[in-house]
């Protein structure tokens, strides 16, 4: 193997135990004596390094003078995942007044699903937590900003990391502080996480809530696998409005029959995320939607016939499909891709006159 045949990660990968060593020690001397910006980077890159000696190394700069050096220390520590490091992080947590330090061993902690952090983040949700945890209490009058707000968010994400349903109370309790600040995106993920308890819950806001909850929970059902949000994709999938069915939809999987009565959806914008996200396994449901009055529809629509041609070579359908080369110029367009693929280069020869048309529409002619 030549020294250019070498991949940038051989030496720490295969190479030496030697070799790693020396790096370790160079970059925790970097650590100790460096400048800032090198200690920072010095302190990520020993995270990647993962030996005993570059752990030791970050637990002990965790006490950095410098806030940013504590804050990489930490992320790199998530990095190494080694738990026998979360008492002190926890430490940082606690005891650390800086909220970036706070927030990084936070995630450092979830990472590691460290679980005696869940009561200190349920604390958090509600309430600055003053008996258990420091804060520097001048950072608001210099800053503007209370520290507080985004360590209120990182408890929220990383006790649904947990899926700690001990915590939907709380989360609710945040929900409904009417002086706090609008934790409402970041809760009703977390709630959907949280088994029965969280379900329930946001079901009681959704039948309560205003358009843009019921917004907020559909993407919250959208990015959950939990089995006890089964009522409300039901709900969703009937909602009134248009963008919420559409919403709502992709929640099932393509080949559920309930997506079926979406086909012929009142709302074009319905129909056509319906044919994008179910239409190859309902390519007999297709057949009657070559001529939608929607152009967004049909363009949906002929990229299923495009893929799938072989479903859709009855002359009926090519007729169909013939019948919107005209109209709106990027369906056209796609009409012609999926007539392409129907009937082969033996229908190019019809289309060659439009190519130097100028009168005929640029997205059509792109399209031959």
């Amino acid at each position: 193997m030549t020294p250019a045949s070498i991949p940038l990660t051989y030496s720490f990968k295969t190479g030496s135990c030697a070799m790693k060593t020396k790096v370790s020690e160079k970059l925790s001397a970097i650590l100790s004596d460096g400048i800032d910006v090198h200690r920072c980077a010095a302190a990520r890159a020993l995270g990647v390094l993962r030996t005993q000696a570059a752990t030791e190394k970050l637990v002990a700069s965790l006490l950095d003078e410098d806030p940013d050096v504590r804050v990489d220390a930490a992320t790199a520590l998530a990095t190494i995942n080694d738990p026998a490091t979360a008492e002190k992080l926890m430490d940082n947590l606690i005891g650390d007044p800086e909220s970036d330090v706070k927030k990084a061993a936070i995630s450092a902690l979830v990472a590691m699903r460290h679980k005696p952090v869940v009561p200190l983040l349920k604390a958090l949700v509600t309430s600055r937590a003053e008996d258990k945890i420091a804060w520097d209490e001048d950072e608001f009058f210099s800053s503007g900003w209370d520290n507080w707000d985004d360590i209120q968010i990182a408890a929220i994400k990383g006790l649904a990391e947990f899926g700690a349903h001990e915590a939907v109370p709380d989360i609710l309790d945040a929900l409904s502080d009417e002086e706090g600040q609008d934790v409402s995106e970041t809760a009703y993920l977390a709630l959907a996480r949280m088994g029965p308890g969280g379900a329930a819950a946001l079901e009681t806001i959704y039948d309560s809530g205003s358009a843009r909850d019921h917004r907020r929970i559909a993407r919250a059902v959208g990015q959950s696998d939990n089995p006890d949000l089964e009522g409300l994709r039901q709900k969703l999938l009937t909602h009134a409005s248009d963008d919420l069915r559409a919403l709502g939809l992709e929640n099932f999987a393509s080949d559920d029959k309930q997506l079926a009565a979406l086909f012929a959806d009142a709302s074009a914008k319905v129909r056509a995320r319906v044919v994008r996200h179910a239409g190859a396994d309902n390519l007999d449901l297709l057949a009657d939607m070559i001529t939608d009055p929607s152009p967004d529809v049909r363009v949906e629509v002929f990229k299923q016939i495009a893929a799938h041609p072989e479903n859709f070579r009855d002359k009926d359908h090519i007729d169909a499909v013939k019948s919107t080369l005209k109209g709106d110029p990027m369906a056209a367009k796609y009409a012609a891709l999926a007539l392409f693929a129907l009937k082969g280069p033996k229908v190019a020869k019809g289309f060659t006159h439009v190519l130097g048309n100028a009168e005929i529409p640029r997205d059509f002619r792109i399209g031959v």
